[in-house]
């Protein structure tokens, strides 16, 4: 089982699996949470035994090789340090988007406000999906753009 737990037990099904699938690789990061287990390894770390859950969720054996999640994915990848740089990197970006973008100003800047919710729209999208930021070069590009939009003082 991944969970001794009867209340996690019984939310497995939630999200398409993505529940149990999170409460796995969770319980697999206690031994890979400095250097992570290395990209495209989740298939060999998580429990692909728990026949009664995958059963219950999938109706068939089924394996499955990402957690569905992004950050948990580089979690897993790269450990979890380097989930806290990314995740203090996208808040860092938020904190200055939102500053600059809806604080006191004297003329709101479209482009900049599209940035800020194209970044937000991956960072909360990331929650239930890794594939689209891994492989998004447009992600990297509006955090760019938008980080450099964000940090810097309008040149007007």
């Amino acid at each position: 089982e991944v969970s001794s737990s009867k209340s996690l037990q019984q939310c497995y099904p939630y999200l398409n699996g993505r529940v149990f699938v999170w409460a796995n690789t969770i319980s697999a990061l206690r031994d890979c949470w400095i250097l992570g287990h290395g990209p495209a390894t989740t298939i060999f770390y998580l429990n692909q035994y728990d026949l009664p859950a995958l059963l219950n969720i999938f109706g068939v054996y089924a394996l499955y090789n990402k957690p569905h999640n992004w950050y948990l994915q580089v979690a897993q990848d790269t450990g979890i340090p380097s989930m806290l740089l990314i995740l203090g990197v996208l808040v860092l970006f938020f904190v200055c988007g939102f500053r600059k973008c809806f604080g006191k100003q004297e003329k709101w800047d479209a482009f900049r406000t599209g940035l800020l919710l194209s970044v937000l729209s991956y960072a909360l999208m990331a929650f239930f999906n890794d594939s689209l930021i891994y492989h998004a070069p447009m992600f990297w590009f509006l955090l760019g753009i938008g980080w450099r939009q964000m940090t810097v003082g309008t040149e007007e």
